[in-house]
């Protein structure tokens, strides 16, 4: 039953503040469910469900020397490039979708399982060389990221019959790559580290984590901001935080960042203009450039941690900054209305954004005012107010271990 998981969920990842460990593979992607056809539908860590026939294991002795990852493979497809350095497709993992659909495969060479995701879009925005999903091979290993492990990469130019494609499996490669020339190629397949979990909109919606759960909110915080200060550090902004890109893993018990496709690199003073996100935790910096709003000069790593605050309020308050306006708290605000409302928020000063979170959130506050002071820091609305990420993280580990801790809203 539901109330059952969400009670269990919750003491697991509640003790997990307190530094105690519990077993949680119960809760990995493999819920088994009854599909009307008969076969079996497969909820996993992606967030979908697909009737299918259940998978056998993969033979596991089977080794392949890997190929030379910077010439081009002939093939008819990426997959038979995978296969041709050891790496095997299976099953979906989620339903054929707008961006992607996602497989579980198998790097026979390391006996490891991996994700393997094709790119749907045809649209050079997503798919060169310039953008997304290159930056998930320039970060470093790190317990809250995903790691992308392998490109398929397909030359526009050559893609003929024959099927040419570039394997890359590290950064320098792309370097190597004439920047005149990234548009030429097209990225067709991503392989990353495999998760066992579900990610965090799943178990939201699941009902598996409690309502205003302030000790979740500091353990879910730690883990991403982490992460993200791991990503800053490289110079790369995520561009599209939410519940959604963030996996549990249920064998390492940490949360992780997943999916690049939006990613770039910006450094630590470096501005961006280029539109995209998802809704509800854009920044106000980002509505404004598509708006097209005058004397903006763009975005950077900031944006990130706007969104870190918006998810931490989400799952402590049940509210994000979208639901802020002028009258009050509106549940499902119009499409237009929320862009407005996020602006409206993010112009608030900061005792105005506490008087909010009080009056609203009042139990959030009673029990952890550090938290809302916190929050109260990641969604400045001028970017060059708010805390890093590491700053967050040094933050939410100190309220970890006491949560009435207090923190000066000058720590910017």
């Amino acid at each position: 039953m539901i109330t059952d998981r969400s009670t269990e969920l919750g003491a697991l990842l509640t003790n997990s503040v307190a530094g105690s460990k519990s077993p949680c593979a119960r809760f990995g992607p493999r819920r088994v469910l009854q599909a009307s056809s008969g076969s079996t539908a497969v909820t996993n860590h992606y967030g979908k469900s697909s009737a299918k026939p259940a998978i056998s294991s993969p033979e596991r002795s089977l080794k392949r020397k890997q190929g030379s990852a910077n010439k081009m493979s002939k093939s008819n497809n990426g997959f038979g490039v995978l296969d041709k350095i050891g790496i095997k497709r299976f099953g979906k993992l989620s339903a054929p979708g707008v961006m992607a659909t996602v497989y579980e495969g198998l790097d026979t060479t390391a006996d490891q399982k991996v994700a393997i995701k094709k790119v749907a879009v045809n649209d050079l925005w997503f798919t060169n060389l310039e953008r997304g999903e290159t930056e998930g091979l320039k970060a470093t290993k790190h317990p809250n990221i995903a790691k992308t492990r392998t490109l398929v990469v397909q030359h526009k130019a050559k893609s003929d019959t024959k099927g040419e494609y570039l394997v890359i499996t590290d950064y320098e490669q792309v370097r190597k790559i004439p920047k005149e020339t990234f548009r030429e190629y097209k990225v067709e397949l991503v392989v990353s580290d495999f998760i066992e979990g579900e990610n965090l909109q799943v178990l939201i919606e699941d009902e598996a984590l409690p309502d205003a759960n302030v000790p979740m909110a500091i353990r879910i915080g730690i883990d991403v901001a982490s992460g993200l200060s791991c990503l800053h550090n490289n110079n790369i902004i995520h561009r599209d935080l939410k519940p959604g890109n963030i996996m549990w893993n249920s064998q390492s018990e940490q949360f992780q960042l997943i999916d690049f496709g939006f990613s770039k690199s910006v450094g630590k003073e470096d501005l961006t203009k280029t539109s995209c996100g998802s809704g509800k935790y854009l920044a106000p910096e980002m509505i404004k450039v598509i708006y097209g709003r005058r004397g903006v000069s763009g975005y950077g790593q900031k944006l990130d941690v706007w969104a870190l605050g918006a998810t931490l309020m989400g799952i402590a308050g049940g509210k994000t900054p979208e639901s802020f306006s002028e009258k009050g708290v509106v549940d499902t605000p119009r499409i237009g209305q929320d862009f407005r409302n996020i602006l409206y928020f993010g112009e608030l000063n900061d005792q105005e954004k506490m008087d909010y979170i009080k009056r609203y959130f009042n139990d959030v506050y009673l029990e952890s005012p550090g938290l809302v002071d916190l929050i109260i820091l990641t969604l400045r609305g001028n970017p060059n107010e708010r805390i890093t990420a590491a700053k967050a993280c040094e933050f939410l580990t100190l309220l970890r271990d006491n949560p009435t801790l207090r923190f000066p809203l000058t720590s910017a």
